[in-house]
């Protein structure tokens, strides 16, 4: 038997006589739209520019017009003048009410040189200026440049970052939930359900006739959500004979569609049952690998401590004879242990934790972003301290040592070393009163 399969949408009751609304259909796909006319970009010819003013010029001061000269009788072999051609070949023109220049046209020497000044003008004022820029808007244009190679670069490194994070995610939901992936989606659920639009529009006014379960009389209506979900869960034989005994004049084509809704919904019944096959042996794999890493943590955390206490024997191990040192450090290092490997932690050890931790681990709830960031502060001010500590204990050592020192050779210099044959001062336990006194008197100096 094949899976049992629903349609997408709630199906009517079978016994309707109207035929079930089919699910909404999708949204038409939005029509392409003409491009919008963009309008002509403006020139930036400089000599364009620069001979605009000429132009104008012209257009407002218009050259007068000469009179046409007479006209003068062809002879043989005589070519007209200019002034007779342009003559002639002006007669039927029209009138320009504003004329323009045109090549030939003689131009008075006066509105050259005003064309030729109003242009220097321009030059001076506009284009040079624009010229001594010419090297900072160079420079601002690299900068922008680079700005936009480097800003393309980083959005890019982005985008990168954030397919590499989808891809994780895509990856790591197969085996969390295989339904809502994209691969799920795309390969089955969505060919099923345009299966089910499929059958739902062309089936749409098929007639059916039954027979009334109560009245035991037939009722011939329209096919139904019902009905198909029902043929589909048949089993091959069964569902053959049921369409060609309830439709044999369109049986091949109820049977496409049923057979394409049936083998789809075996598809992706197959995809989900792998899928939890796949996330289990996933799940198993995953436990055996953590499991791995934090026993691989725990011996590299065993051994780095245990080489630091046998280099540093003063600073990082406990000391013979040191009761209350020792306790320090017990207390010093379960504190590590909680911030850096709280697998390490037996009992004993909790109990040597500062007691708002204690009762954090006794209530066996975990431990809240704050107060990890609390536990790290500590061990990290502590840490920091350490060196400085250390040093301090150095200078004061030494300075024991040397009181130490000096305290003997006082205690050494009193009236029982001179009894007891000892040097004093430099002198000798025999030598007289006054070497002793020189002696000391020496030493004193």
């Amino acid at each position: 038997m094949p899976a049992t399969m629903t349609a997408p949408t709630a199906a009517p009751s079978p016994n309707a006589s109207q035929p079930s609304p089919a699910p909404k259909a999708a949204p038409a796909p939005a029509k392409t739209s003409r491009p919008d006319i963009v309008a002509p970009v403006e020139t930036n010819d400089a000599f364009q520019d620069a001979f605009a003013d000429l132009d104008a010029m012209d257009r407002k001061q218009p050259a007068p017009r000469k009179e046409p000269a007479k006209a003068v009788p062809e002879k043989e072999g005589v070519e007209p003048r200019v002034e007779e051609v342009q003559n002639e070949s002006s007669k039927d023109a029209k009138v320009d009410p504003e004329p323009k220049p045109t090549e030939g046209k003689p131009v008075k020497v006066q509105e050259l040189r005003t064309a030729y000044e109003t242009l220097k003008a321009k030059v001076t004022k506009e284009y040079e200026p624009a010229l001594k820029r010419l090297p900072e808007l160079e420079a601002r244009v690299k900068e922008f440049e680079s700005r936009d190679e480097s800003a393309g670069k980083a959005t890019q490194e982005r985008i990168s970052a954030i397919e590499r994070r989808n891809a994780e995610l895509e990856s790591h939901i197969k085996f969390v939930d295989y339904e809502k992936s994209t691969e799920y989606q795309d390969k089955f659920q969505k060919p099923y359900e345009e299966a089910w639009g499929n059958a739902l529009r062309e089936l749409r006014g098929l007639k059916m006739t039954t027979t009334d379960a109560q009245s035991g009389e037939d009722v011939t209506r329209d096919v139904t959500q019902a009905d198909i979900a029902y043929f589909a869960n048949l089993d091959p034989a069964t569902r053959r004979t049921e369409i060609n005994r309830l439709f044999p004049d369109d049986k091949e084509e109820v049977k496409r569609h049923i057979n394409q809704i049936s083998l789809l919904a075996d598809q992706s019944h197959a995809a989900k049952e792998k899928a939890r096959t796949d996330a289990a042996e996933y799940a198993k794999t995953s436990q055996a690998k953590y499991a791995e890493g934090q026993s691989n943590q725990r011996k590299l955390w065993q051994t780095v401590n245990k080489s630091l206490a046998e280099k540093y024997p003063n600073w990082f191990s406990r000391k013979e004879g040191d009761p209350d040192g020792n306790a320090i450090f017990d207390r010093g290092s379960a504190l590590a242990d909680l911030a850096m490997n709280p697998q390490e932690l037996t009992p004993e050890r909790v109990a040597l934790l500062p007691k708002v931790f204690q009762d954090q681990i006794a209530s066996q709830k975990p431990f809240s972003q704050e107060q990890f960031i609390r536990l790290h502060a500590i061990v990290g001010s502590k840490a920091a301290n350490h060196d400085r500590l250390a040093h301090q204990n150095k200078t004061l050592t030494a300075r024991v040592t040397e009181l130490e020192k000096n305290l003997k050779e006082f205690e050494a210099s009193g009236p029982d070393s001179v009894r007891a044959g000892k040097p004093v001062n430099g002198a000798t336990a025999d030598a007289s009163w006054e070497s002793e006194l020189d002696a000391m008197d020496r030493k004193g100096r």
